[in-house]
């Protein structure tokens, strides 16, 4: 027998319930994609809102934005049908998400992109709080767009304005500012800028989370090995099981592969790749696995040309007694981030991924042994040959 209405709204209140209780992560999405889908069976389209704005939440801190730009736009839709009944201000913030997100997608084009930027500055115009959030956000995307003039241009209009209480946090916007810099190999300048959040003094959700990941490897640029050593001892248990911080888990293979601590690195491409590899957010598994290729080059340098390490089944590679050839697992690795720098660079209109894969091999230059106890997991002896 079918569901009543009231059994149906019981249900949706006891997963929202358990949400609550729930750590960010897959199980706690799949409830609440369950309680709207529930939602929409009743008709109850303020209830389908409300639980759709949670699962919003929830998707983004668990590493799925391809659930957030699916539902985002039914919500924008019912506000706009309706604009007395719903919290303007929520889906405006919520808007800096999705505009910042969904460039981590390249089927998804840069005009449209460009779309979503003038229709949210229509709308934050109209709202009348202020445009500092506005404009920290265009910033982003044109990083992601590979267009820097106009980045930096957005940066600068961004610092001209007043916070408000669209503008991100503080820890946030002194991250982004910082990131900037250690993307353009201002490494020092990078260090400077983000002082407070590496002392402690200012974090949110993803902060120092995503600080440490790249100042560690900023310290490690510069020289400074057990400056970066404390980097990743605080951040990487930080981030172990994020699957939205699969960049800054990058950072950390990259990292531990460069100072010729293996196993640690190894331990956790065995625990991140499975979720790389589901990530429909394609920026994401690229920089993560950018992490993966400098691990293999340093393998391939160490001459070991097989490893003990466990893959997901749906790889193809072959696994015999528990072990792969380094060079078949080196040319999957290639080949996958061959295949996404295509979509991204035809996207932008530019060459910047498949210069980051080359860049790779690069990092060979800055390898030095240099053994430590990594939170990652303790020795482990590698079957390698």
């Amino acid at each position: 027998m079918e569901s009543s209405g009231l059994d149906k709204r019981a249900t949706i209140d006891k997963l929202m319930d358990l949400s609550y209780m729930m750590p960010d992560g897959e199980t706690k999405v799949a409830l609440l994609e369950q309680a709207v889908q529930l939602a929409d069976e009743l008709g109850d389209v303020p209830l389908a809102y409300d639980v759709r704005m949670y699962l919003i939440d929830s998707a983004v801190l668990a590493g799925k934005p391809e659930l957030m730009v699916v539902h985002f736009p039914w919500c924008l839709a019912t506000y706009d049908a309706d604009p007395e009944s719903y919290n303007y201000y929520s889906l405006l913030w919520k808007y800096k998400w999705v505009v910042t997100d969904i460039c981590d997608f390249p089927t998804i084009s840069a005009e449209k992109i460009l779309e979503l930027l003038a229709d949210m500055k229509t709308r934050y115009e109209s709202y009348g709080a202020g445009m500092h959030g506005y404009w920290s956000s265009y910033a982003s995307v044109m990083r992601s767009l590979d267009r820097t003039k106009e980045a930096d241009t957005a940066s600068k209009k961004m610092a001209e304005l007043p916070r408000d209480i669209l503008s991100n946090c503080n820890a946030c916007e002194i991250n982004s500012v910082g990131a900037t810099l250690y993307n353009k190999s201002k490494y020092d300048s990078a260090l400077e800028q983000v002082k407070p959040i590496l002392e402690d003094h200012m974090s949110c959700s993803t902060v120092p989370h995503t600080t440490l990941g790249w100042a560690m490897m900023s310290h490690f640029q510069l020289g400074n090995i057990e400056e970066a050593i404390i980097c990743h001892r605080r951040g990487y248990p930080l981030v172990r099981g994020r699957g939205n911080l699969l960049v800054t888990l990058g950072h950390h293979i990259r990292f531990l592969a460069l100072t010729n601590n293996l196993v640690a690195a190894t331990r956790i491409i065995e625990k991140h790749l499975p979720t790389a590899m589901d990530a429909f957010a394609l920026e994401s598994r690229f920089y993560f696995l950018c992490g993966v290729h400098v691990y293999l080059l340093v393998q391939t340098q160490e001459n070991h040309q097989q490893l003990s390490i466990r893959l997901p089944d749906s790889l193809p590679v072959p696994s015999v007694k528990g072990k792969v050839s380094t060079k078949e697992l080196t040319d999957w690795c290639i080949s996958q981030l061959q295949e996404i720098a295509a979509q991204f660079d035809q996207r932008n209109g530019t060459k910047k991924y498949q210069k980051t894969i080359k860049e790779n091999s690069k990092k060979l230059t800055l390898f030095e042994n240099h053994p430590f106890v990594s939170p990652a997991g303790g020795p482990r002896k590698m079957k390698e040959s």
